[in-house]
């Protein structure tokens, strides 16, 4: 009989194969969660131009995100963010069902949360995993004059989600596994290994426009 190396047997416990553990991908008919715009689409603030360029320079960095490459001649700028995923993007959520001597217990969790670690079992194997989620998200911001004192601001938004898993436990060796996806605003992706669909639920988006808004 053909062994199953051990890597091998980890990404198939990683990928939900554990048949007490499952996967819920994000609910694709429920809207992004926004407090502004749809996602993708421009938003209008009620400051003139350079109020709401002075308003973003200095208030994304107080916010937690990056100023990069302001370019106020065709009244652009980057932004950047790099942290806990939780509120920025829907992974759908991870359930995980566990039954040993000491009794049974079920975890359950967002996926895009920024640390978690559980168990999962395979027949009477249980193992203990340790996963890290993260985000890095880019985007491009326009702003336009509507009127004297109206500002439209147009955002092209690239997300990087980064998923760190380490597996030890069940009498095998410990294993480590890191995958990433990259998607913009308007879409989503799922990790190649370990299938979790991610998508952006807006709330990057209107904070920046909240950043604009405020002043």
């Amino acid at each position: 009989m053909r062994c199953i190396p051990y890597w091998v047997a980890a990404l198939v416990l990683l990928a939900g194969c554990a048949a007490p553990t499952k996967y819920i991908e994000p609910d694709a008919s429920k809207p992004a969660r926004a407090a502004g715009p749809t996602v993708g689409a421009p938003g209008v603030v009620d400051h003139p131009q350079t109020a709401a360029w002075q308003q973003l320079i200095s208030g994304a960095p107080k916010a937690g995100f990056l100023v990069e490459r302001p370019n106020l001649a065709a009244w652009t700028l980057n932004l950047r963010y790099t942290g806990d995923p939780k509120e920025y993007i829907d992974c759908g959520r991870v359930v995980s069902k566990v039954k040993t001597a000491k009794g049974e217990h079920t975890y359950d969790f967002p996926a895009a949360k920024a640390y978690q670690q559980y168990q999962l079992q395979k027949g009477n194997k249980v193992f203990l995993v340790d996963r890290r989620m993260n985000i890095e998200i880019r985007t491009t911001v326009s702003l336009e004059p509507v009127t004297q004192s109206s500002t439209r601001l147009k955002m092209d938004s690239q997300y990087i989600a980064t998923r760190d898993q380490a597996v030890r436990g069940g009498g095998a060796k410990p294993f480590g596994m890191t995958d990433s996806i990259s998607f913009d605003a308007a879409g989503g992706a799922t990790f190649p290994n370990a299938a979790t669909r991610c998508r952006g639920t807006g709330k990057f988006e209107s904070d920046v426009l909240a950043v604009a808004r405020r002043g």
